[in-house]
């Protein structure tokens, strides 16, 4: 029985993009939560960071039933002050107002950018955590662990093989908290 309704930001346009993403994510999830865990989350990729939020109105003005959360990247530094709510709203970029029926527990952000959960969850990356890469910064590390060639789809297959934990040591603040929240969601 699903439990959890995850709309998650990215994975573009493309269909095989967007399955190659969800499958990644879906394999993070079971690494987090185990196998039968993690069939309590239904995973939607949401292609951009609008549609996310549009879809993630929708899912509250219907729902009848499993727990939303809505994960997308940060796409900047979040003042230590600010809910993530606050920082939506507060973002020149995104100005979003919290819905009704929407608590603080309900938004979540993959560090600045998916591509730092990646970099995270590497065995191989050997930084100080906890670090606040942007997504150039995170790009160059990636392509100075993986080799110059890699890019941004390279990481849906690197996120099904990162490491949970190394994610939350490093993005405390963002990885381990939303960790936490599936981790309560799916009991």
């Amino acid at each position: 029985m699903v439990t959890v309704i995850l709309l998650v930001e990215g994975g573009g346009d493309n269909k095989g993009m967007l399955r190659r993403y969800g499958d990644a994510f879906r394999q993070l999830l079971i690494r987090i939560l185990g196998d039968e865990r993690a069939k309590k989350v239904d995973v939607r990729l949401c292609g951009g960071r609008g549609s996310a939020f549009d879809d993630y109105r929708l899912s509250l003005k219907q729902k009848s039933g499993p727990r939303i959360l809505l994960l997308v990247d940060s796409e900047g530094p979040v003042d230590e002050d600010h809910s993530p709510w606050r920082h939506v709203q507060l973002n020149r970029h995104d100005r979003w107002e919290r819905p009704a029926g929407a608590g603080d527990q309900d938004l979540h952000f993959m560090h600045q950018c998916m591509e730092a959960w990646v970099l995270a969850g590497s065995e191989s990356y050997s930084g100080k955590p906890p670090f606040s890469y942007d997504k150039d910064k995170a790009l160059a590390e990636l392509k100075k662990l993986f080799g110059p060639n890699y890019r941004k789809t390279d990481g849906f297959g690197k996120l099904a093989t990162a490491d949970p934990a190394r994610i939350a040591k490093f993005c405390p603040r963002f990885g381990k908290r939303f960790f936490d929240e599936i981790k309560q969601a799916t009991v």
